[in-house]
């Protein structure tokens, strides 16, 4: 069935055309991405002379996966410094107001 957010647009990889089923919002999105493999067929076709196009298409597979894997990995490392700060901005905080709280009840 199809959501009436739902649209087919037309892309073409490696000079062959697909007919695609796209959330609309999604559409400007998908466009780049076919728009960065066509980019990178044509990167690495002068890179690697003499390959056939599924073995281009294997290499930018893992490409796209290892770039994934990295920003989805940076995103976790960021997550995680900023956590690891905040909590040492509360233990200081509180560390401060026991010191205080000890300070006065002497």
């Amino acid at each position: 069935m199809n959501s009436p957010n739902e649209i087919v647009i037309n892309l073409a990889i490696a000079e062959r055309s697909f007919k695609v089923k796209v959330e609309t919002q999604n559409e400007e999105f998908v466009r780049k991405m076919c728009h960065q493999v066509n980019t990178k067929i044509k990167e690495y076709t002068s890179e690697f002379p003499g390959k056939d196009m599924q073995d281009l298409l294997s290499m930018i597979l893992i490409w796209f996966a290892c770039e994934q894997s990295n920003q989805a990995h940076n995103y976790q490392k960021l997550s995680l410094d900023f956590l690891t700060e905040k909590l040492q901005s509360i233990d200081n905080m509180l560390t401060q107001q026991l010191e205080t709280n000890q300070t006065l009840n002497l």
